[in-house]
């Protein structure tokens, strides 16, 4: 067990929170569901689950009024946690919704994995399974301790492209495509693959956010 910290959550009406909800609270974090953005700025860690739809998240976090405390706190450089579609949504834009602008906290773009077939093997989108994690220099990150026999679930049908390399922490290898696993700008964190259903490797990651940073 870690020292007992409270986790904020955003609560914008995307994805199952429980699941998220319930690993912070195995590793002995205490939880809250936030959806005002006073709380959001207030929060000292703070969590954007998702998914589904980078348009749908954005228009959600955007009518509820979350979109700018969310910015502005990480432009403190607050330790800040997307997941899945919560890590796309920190990149500018995605292809999935054109025009419509992410949080902007990471430069780069999230683009649909393409379905290709390399000899008898066939790369389905969407993209489903558990990977290991290909990168270097995590100490001090949320990666730190991780192995490379450790692995992470992965569902999505869309993946990050990052303007700046210092941005990657992490990336995946699916057929032909390469992309970002895991992003880091500061003290903001993001992970394309599920830290919560990822067993032992994803608490560890879950852990690290609330020791290391």
């Amino acid at each position: 067990m870690i020292k007992m910290e409270k986790v904020s959550i955003v609560n914008y009406g995307v994805g199952n929170l429980l699941s998220v909800e319930r690993a912070f609270e195995k590793i002995g974090c205490m939880v809250e569901l936030v959806s005002e953005g006073k709380d959001i700025l207030r929060s000292k860690y703070l969590v954007l689950p998702g998914v589904g739809a980078f348009g749908n998240g954005m228009c959600e976090l955007d009518k509820r009024g979350l979109t700018a405390p969310i910015m502005e706190y990480c432009s403190l450089n607050k330790p800040f946690l997307g997941i899945c579609l919560g890590m796309q949504m920190m990149l500018e834009s995605s292809e999935e919704s054109g025009g419509i602008s992410g949080l902007r906290i990471i430069s780069g773009k999230s683009d649909r994995l393409d379905s290709v077939r390399m000899g008898e093997m066939v790369y389905k989108v969407p993209n489903i399974g558990w990977y290991s994690l290909k990168g270097r220099d995590w100490e001090g990150t949320i990666l730190e301790g991780v192995k490379d026999t450790d692995q992470f679930y992965f569902v999505h049908s869309y993946a990050a492209h990052l303007k700046r390399k210092e941005n990657c922490l992490a990336e995946l290898s699916y057929g032909k495509q390469i992309f970002a696993a895991a992003i880091r700008n500061g003290n903001c964190y993001g992970t394309q693959f599920h830290p919560e259903k990822s067993g032992d490797a994803g608490l560890k990651v879950l852990k690290n956010f609330i020791e290391r940073i």
